[in-house]
């Protein structure tokens, strides 16, 4: 029994942990924003794959390749000037995705004790950072059914980030979740706690309305609490705001809401391998910029030579340092006459 245990523990060890499929199909290929382009592409062997980042630095001008493996800095090499450091960042990631709500945690390590994660909502191949999942039983087909005429209910929310960089953030302090009702929707903070995590629920209640929220919740592997200490009551309930469903953007099935409409990153649809990024970004770098425009006009100057004349010829010194002038040169006045 402990030799076919231990057998079954060597295999899980070194079975390559790629081989059924590292990343999500879906976010294979180029995505860009306004300030970076994101490669991602299935590994291309066994161990952790780094992100590919091309800053659009020097206001989009120039296209860096700033962070990727060292696998593709091999295939193609990365242009060598003033603003491009000599070697690339390499920073692994792994991706876990939430099929329900077609959501993603990109857990970024930058050094071995340096890591944070960045959660992502993906509609219509546009990839958002603030985002909420409404709380919904995915195995009940009616209650599924009846979400997609009603938007009520309790919408959780995730750490929102400043999405896929190349240096680490801070953790937010505070995160926000929602409760819609009707026309009203209510704005209820969780703040960042050391305690345990608890799957039960307190009450809010402000004037006629009174529902029950999760006391918890967790997102980037840090636990957000809405109570204090045991209490089963929402701590400073907030007054409801008008709830508009045009003011956000909703997936199909009305169980994802995104707050912030702009969008963080989107997939490019005629360009998906790293051949074809390599000749988008050489062929970008090879624009150059057109020349600054001067900061005053180009006009003829007029230097007023008869009033210099007028002012200087009761002046000793300067008649002195005239007369050692023409000893010497002419002087502007006199050039081109």
């Amino acid at each position: 029994m402990k030799k076919g245990f231990l057998v079954i523990l060597i295999s899980v060890l070194f079975f390559p942990v790629f081989s059924q499929g590292f990343l999500p199909e879906e976010l294979n290929g180029i995505w860009e924003g306004k300030d970076r382009i994101i490669f991602f592409e299935e590994p291309q062997n066994d161990k952790n794959p780094e992100i590919f980042i091309v800053l659009k630095n020097f206001y989009g001008w120039y296209y860096d390749r700033a962070a990727e493996d060292s696998f593709y800095s091999d295939k193609g090499n990365r242009d060598r000037n003033a603003a491009t450091p000599k070697n690339a960042e390499h920073i692994s990631y792994t991706v876990t995705k939430n099929p329900d709500y077609n959501t993603y945690n990109f857990n970024i390590n930058y050094s071995k004790h340096n890591n944070y994660t960045v959660p992502l909502a993906c509609i219509n191949e546009n990839l958002f950072l603030n985002f909420y999942t409404r709380d919904i039983d995915f195995n009940n087909e009616e209650q599924l059914s009846a979400a997609k005429n009603t938007y009520d209910g309790f919408y959780r929310g995730n750490i929102v980030s400043k999405g896929l960089m190349i240096s680490n953030q801070s953790v937010p302090e505070n995160i926000t979740c929602f409760y819609v009702i009707q026309d009203r929707i209510y704005n209820i903070r969780y703040w960042k706690t050391d305690m345990d995590y608890s799957s039960k629920y307190a009450r809010f209640t402000y004037e006629q309305d009174s529902f029950e929220v999760p006391c918890h919740v967790q997102s980037g592997g840090y636990t957000y609490s809405c109570v204090s200490g045991r209490s089963k009551k929402v701590r400073n309930p907030q007054p409801s705001a008008v709830f508009n469903p045009g003011d956000y953007i909703f997936n199909e099935e009305h169980t994802l809401m995104i707050c912030d409409k702009e969008i963080y990153l989107t997939k490019m649809a005629d360009k998906n391998t790293f051949n074809q990024l390599v000749e988008l970004v050489k062929e970008h770098n090879s624009h150059r910029h057109p020349p600054v425009q001067p900061l005053f006009p180009d006009e003829p100057l007029d230097f007023h030579w008869d009033m210099i004349d007028e002012l200087e010829k009761n002046n000793h010194l300067i008649q002195a340092v005239r007369i050692r002038q023409r000893n010497f040169g002419l002087r502007g006045k006199d050039i081109g006459k």
